[in-house]
C-alpha cells in the first residue's frame, strides 16, 4: 500500500523539485550569484583550460629598455606614428596602443636637416632655421592612412555630474582600476546593461567637454612668440626684400603652349621665378621643353620654373571641406609655397563631418594665415573664422548641385558670413587665395607694423 502511493507522489515531487529549482535559478540571476560565481570560478577555469595554439595573429610589441635610455619617456608622437606606419608595412591589420595620450602636444621647432621619426644618425646643420613639427597631426595621419587603431581612454569623473551609481563605480575602480564591467556590476549587484551604460554616458560626456574646450579654447599666440626668439641674422632670416617681387605670374587660359613658354622663358632671363596657372598639360610639356628644371604640378594645373628657392618660413594652413575641392586648394598651396610660406594642407574637414575639423583646431590656431575652399553652401569659411584669430582667406568653389549655381551660392554665404576676419575672393580663385595668404604670412614673420603716414 505504501510503495503504491508512493508511485503516485513521485510526479507531484517531481514537478515540486522542478519548481523550486527553477525559482532558485531565477532568483540567483536577479541576485547576480550567477555572475558571481562565473568571476570566482574564472580563474580556476583558465588555470586547468588547455593553453590555446599560437596562430602567429597577435604579435605584441614591447618598449625594451634600451629604447627608453635612447630615447626616454613619453616618447614623441611623431615616433608612435612610425611604430604604426611600419606595422602597416608589415601587414598589420589592426594595432592596439597600450598608451595613454590625455593631452595634445604643442608644437615643437627641429632643425631642418632632423628626420621626423628622431632615429636618424646624419648630422645636423647648425645653422639651419627650425621648422614646426606637429606631432598630433602626424599622429592622426598615420591612424587615418594605416591600419585600424585602437587607443585606451580616461574617464574623468570629477568633471561630470555624478549619479548615485556612477558614485559607486567611481569608488569601485579607485581601488581597483582594471575592473571590467561585468565584474563591477557582479561587485555592484547591478546588471551589466546599467554598468554600460552609466560607462557609456561618462564617455559621451568626456567627448563633449573636450569638444567644449577646443571651441572655447583662447587663440595662442605661441608662434610669433617662437619666431621672434631667433635674431633674424643668424638662425630665422627673413625673406630679401624684392623676393616677392621677383616672381611673375602667367595665367594661362587663352594663351597657347608656345606663348606660355615663350613668356615663361623672358620671364626666366631676368632671373624671376616663373608661376603659371591653370595650365594644361601641353603647356607644361611646351614649357619644359624651353626651360629645364621645370616642375609641373598636375593636380594643382600650376608650372613652377625656380631657380633660386628660398627657405619657408612661416605657417599657411590650407583647408578644404571636401576632396572635390582639392584642385582649387592644391592652386592656393603651390601659390603659397612659391611665396616663401610653410603650408600645410588639410582636406576633407568640411560641415559634414565637424569631427575632423575639431581634431584640427588646435593646427589651425598656430596659422598665420587659414585658407578655406569650400563648395556647396560654403559654411566652412564661418565656422573656422570663429575657430581661429588669423585672417581667413575664403575660396568659393564651383563643386555642388543645381542650386549652387557653379558657385555662387557658397560665395555669397562666405560674404554674409558673421565671422570676424573672413575675405574672399573669387569662384575657384586658388591663386589668388595662396598670395594674400602669403602676404600675410611674410607680414607676420617679419613684424611688420605697416607703413606709417609722413608727419
Amino acid at each position: 500500500m505504501a510503495r503504491g502511493s508512493y508511485k503516485k507522489s513521485r510526479p507531484v515531487f517531481s514537478l515540486i523539485l522542478g519548481v523550486v529549482g527553477t525559482l532558485a535559478v531565477v532568483v540567483g540571476h536577479l541576485a547576480g550569484l550567477d555572475r558571481r560565481a562565473e568571476l570566482h570560478t574564472l580563474d580556476l577555469r583558465l588555470l586547468h583550460a588547455s593553453p590555446p595554439e599560437a596562430t602567429g595573429e597577435l604579435l605584441h610589441v614591447d618598449i625594451d629598455d634600451r629604447s627608453l635610455e635612447e630615447m626616454g619617456w613619453p616618447w614623441p608622437r611623431e615616433v608612435l606614428a612610425g611604430v604604426i606606419d611600419i606595422l602597416k608595412e608589415c601587414g598589420a591589420q589592426s594595432v592596439v596602443l597600450d598608451i595613454i595620450l590625455p593631452d595634445p602636444r604643442e608644437v615643437r621647432w627641429a632643425k631642418a636637416a632632423e628626420k621626423v621619426y628622431g632615429w636618424d644618425d646624419s648630422p645636423i646643420i647648425s645653422d639651419a632655421p627650425p621648422v614646426p613639427v606637429f606631432e598630433d597631426a602626424i599622429l592622426a595621419n598615420a591612424i587615418r592612412t594605416g591600419p585600424d587603431v585602437f587607443l585606451p581612454f580616461h574617464i574623468d569623473f570629477a568633471k561630470v555630474k555624478l549619479s548615485p551609481l556612477q558614485t559607486q563605480i567611481e569608488e569601485v575602480l579607485a581601488s581597483n582600476p582594471s575592473l571590467t564591467s561585468v565584474q563591477l556590476a557582479a561587485r555592484l549587484h547591478r546588471s551589466q546593461e546599467q554598468i554600460d551604460f552609466v560607462l557609456w554616458r561618462a564617455r559621451q560626456n568626456a567627448i563633449n567637454a573636450k569638444v567644449v574646450a577646443i571651441l572655447t579654447r583662447k587663440p595662442k599666440s605661441d608662434f610669433p612668440k617662437v619666431l621672434t626668439a631667433y635674431p633674424r641674422q643668424s638662425k630665422f632670416k627673413t625673406h630679401p626684400s624684392n623676393y616677392l617681387a621677383s616672381i611673375e605670374v602667367i595665367f594661362c587660359v587663352g594663351k597657347t603652349p608656345a606663348q606660355v613658354a615663350e613668356i615663361a622663358e623672358r620671364i626666366a632671363e631676368r632671373g624671376h621665378t616663373v608661376l603659371a596657372t591653370r595650365a594644361t598639360a601641353e603647356h607644361c610639356r611646351a614649357v619644359k621643353d624651353a626651360l629645364p628644371g621645370t616642375v609641373c604640378h598636375e593636380d594643382a594645373r600650376c608650372i613652377v620654373v625656380q631657380k633660386q628657392k628660398p627657405e619657408p618660413l612661416g605657417f599657411v594652413a590650407v583647408v578644404t571641406a571636401g576632396t572635390s575641392d582639392l584642385p582649387v586648394a592644391a592652386e592656393a598651396v603651390v601659390t603659397a609655397e612659391v611665396f616663401g610660406a610653410v603650408v600645410e594642407l588639410m582636406s576633407d574637414v568640411g560641415v559634414a563631418g565637424i569631427h575632423r575639423l575639431l581634431s584640427c583646431a588646435e593646427r589651425l590656431q598656430q596659422a598665420n594665415a587659414v585658407v578655406v575652399v569650400a563648395g556647396m553652401e560654403g559654411a566652412l569659411a564661418g565656422v573656422v573664422g570663429g575657430i581661429v584669430s588669423s585672417p581667413v582667406v575664403a575660396v568659393p568653389t564651383s563643386i555642388g548641385y543645381g542650386a549652387s549655381f557653379q558657385g555662387l551660392a557658397p560665395l555669397l554665404t562666405m560674404l554674409n558670413s558673421c565671422s570676424m576676419g573672413v575675405a574672399v575672393v573669387n569662384i575657384d580663385n586658388g591663386f589668388g587665395a595662396g598670395y594674400i595668404a602669403a602676404l600675410i604670412n611674410e607680414m607676420a614673420v617679419s613684424g611688420a607694423r605697416g607703413r606709417q603716414p609722413e608727419q
